[in-house]
């Protein structure tokens, strides 16, 4: 595909910012037309669209079955909309407030064939991911009982068995037990792997406190 074949299309509205991404495409990109699209009409399905806007996620799916490299400028969108755009289509995603430089890297990355998510954006997604995991776990700790909620306190901070044991009043052939029926319940398979819910889920040990 030659770069005379394809163009910057631009959705939203006609204001400073719009303005200032014309000017910055024509400054970086002299061989490529820049083009305001206010009807959702593509008229090359390997143009480099930029969506700056808020705009309904329907339609900017709709866009994406016609055109193969979407740019989304985004502000508002939850990390669930994020991940629903990326699933449908939107091959690039950057926030509002980035520097001018993320909105190249983002068009070096669609020129090239490739997909590309700002830091901002991925971070926010990664959050999210961790709070969902988080309460997965938590939910899973609701299975444990109140002896083995205890042991498991003690061992994602770091006690041995001998010293659990010591704490609880119990025997460490006891406390071995207890850790077995937590590995089952939770369904992790070493020590290694209990231990890393404390940093996984720092509230898993909620149920101690209640």
């Amino acid at each position: 595909m030659k770069k005379s074949d394809i163009s910057f299309e631009i959705f939203g509205k006609r204001n400073l910012i719009s303005l200032g991404l014309v000017s910055f495409l024509k400054d970086n990109y002299k061989e490529y037309e820049v083009v305001f699209n206010d009807e959702f009409m593509i008229v090359n399905k390997n143009n480099i669209v930029i969506l700056y806007s808020e705009i309904n996620e329907q339609d900017i799916v709709s866009l994406c079955e016609r055109c193969e490299n979407v740019l989304l400028i985004i502000n508002n969108y939850s990390p669930d909309s994020v991940k629903y755009l990326i699933k449908n289509g939107v091959k690039a995603i950057v926030h509002c407030e980035t520097s001018l430089s993320v909105i190249k890297e983002a068009i070096e990355a669609l020129l090239s064939g490739k997909k590309y998510i700002c830091s901002r954006v991925s971070s926010s997604l990664l959050d999210d991911l961790f709070k969902i995991k988080e309460k997965s776990l938590v939910e899973e700790n609701k299975k444990l009982s109140k002896r083995e909620l205890e042991v498991f306190e003690l061992v994602i901070n770091g006690k041995t068995n001998r010293e659990v044991a010591d704490i609880l009043k119990i025997s460490t052939r006891t406390v071995e037990k207890h850790r077995d029926n937590i590995r089952n319940k939770l369904e992790v398979k070493t020590s290694m792997e209990l231990a890393n819910y404390k940093y996984l889920a720092p509230g898993l040990s909620s149920g101690l406190k209640n």
